[in-house]
């Protein structure tokens, strides 16, 4: 996805922009900025690209990747290549399931309001000084967690004194809850036992079940989080 033909913006008529599924997110936000239409000001410090964004319908400050979606080209289960419209999307809160199915090749996605481009970079450093002042700035896969109905994951396990917990070199950020960070060298099944250690002691003394934000490579959450192995103590 690093070639130039993954990584296309290009201009619609007036109020539509192609995106290649290789953009990344500070890259659009940019290019729509120096445009001076408003609307894509919430792409600004999330890390990846367009591809993943429609994947996981990523969103901050309030906003959704799909609120600026027309329509996605890509390749469904079976390996056809489809044109969809925005309507026909079961779009969810970190989910769209048809596009879990298959791969997204680039979008359609709707210019905002035109405004100036001096209002919209004073809404990105305003978003990003909030991210700066709430999330760590350690490595870390970003949110480890998606916010259950009626609360938020970082609020929860910041109240359950769990900031600090570690396995290993995956530990449980002091800024925000909902971050694992990587101390240095940090395996993915140190994170695994992390997340598994975190859920328990969510779920035992709130009564939420925190499900996944983050994808596995070449594994499943249902296999991992059901992993008879007992769980490594925090420290």
């Amino acid at each position: 996805f690093n070639q130039k033909c993954w990584r296309d913006i290009k201009p619609i008529g007036e109020n539509f922009l192609w995106v290649g599924c290789g953009v990344r997110l500070k890259e659009l936000c940019g290019y729509v900025a120096q445009l001076g239409y408003a609307g894509f000001e919430f792409l600004e410090g999330i890390p990846g690209t367009v591809g993943g964004a429609l994947r996981m319908n990523a969103g901050a400050m309030g906003k959704w990747t799909f609120d600026l979606v027309e329509r996605v080209v890509m390749i469904d289960s079976e390996g056809s290549i489809r044109d969809i419209p925005r309507s026909e999307f079961s779009v969810e809160y970190r989910k769209v399931k048809e596009i879990a199915n298959g791969i997204a090749l680039g979008a359609l996605l709707q210019l905002g309001v035109e405004v100036t481009s001096q209002s919209i970079r004073s809404k990105m450093d305003s978003y990003a000084d909030v991210r700066k002042g709430s999330q760590p700035i350690a490595p870390s896969a970003g949110c480890i967690f998606k916010n259950p109905n009626g609360n938020y994951a970082g609020r929860l396990i910041d109240s359950l004194g769990l900031k600090g917990a570690s396995v290993g070199q995956a530990e449980v950020s002091d800024v925000h809850g909902n971050f694992i960070i990587n101390r240095g060298g940090s395996t993915a099944a140190e994170v695994q036992s992390l997340v598994r250690i975190i859920r328990k002691k969510v779920k035992s003394e709130s009564g939420y079940v925190l499900e996944p934000e983050v994808l596995l490579l070449g594994e499943s959450w249902d296999v991992v989080l059901n992993d008879s192995k007992e769980d490594e103590a925090a420290r």
